[in-house]
């Protein structure tokens, strides 16, 4: 992921089995939701998030340790945090950038 796109970052806690499995730093990069019906996991739609992450953003945890190699887990919980400071002063800038 390119390091200066301008998404803000979101941290995450990932909580599986009662037990934190570390704090990671990423971005949202894209919503979907997903048509569950009919499937073993209930009826109706899951809402999900395209993660992605710049090298920055990896050093602190990758994404890649905490899928544990697998390409989609399901955890229990987790809390988010999403720094959308830069993302209100780079808007901010653009509002203003050649009004006088």
């Amino acid at each position: 992921m390119d390091d200066e796109k301008g998404m803000p970052n979101a941290a995450l806690t990932i909580v599986h089995d009662y037990i934190s499995r570390d704090v990671v730093v990423s971005v949202f990069a894209e919503g979907y939701i997903k048509d569950t019906e009919g499937d073993d996991s209930g009826e109706g739609q899951t809402y999900g998030y395209k993660l992605e992450q710049s090298t920055s953003q990896e050093s602190v945890m990758s994404l890649e340790a905490l899928m544990d190699g697998e390409d989609s887990v399901t955890l229990d919980h987790c809390s988010m945090f999403i720094d959308v400071v830069g993302m209100i002063d780079m808007q901010w800038d653009m509002y203003f950038d050649g009004q006088e």
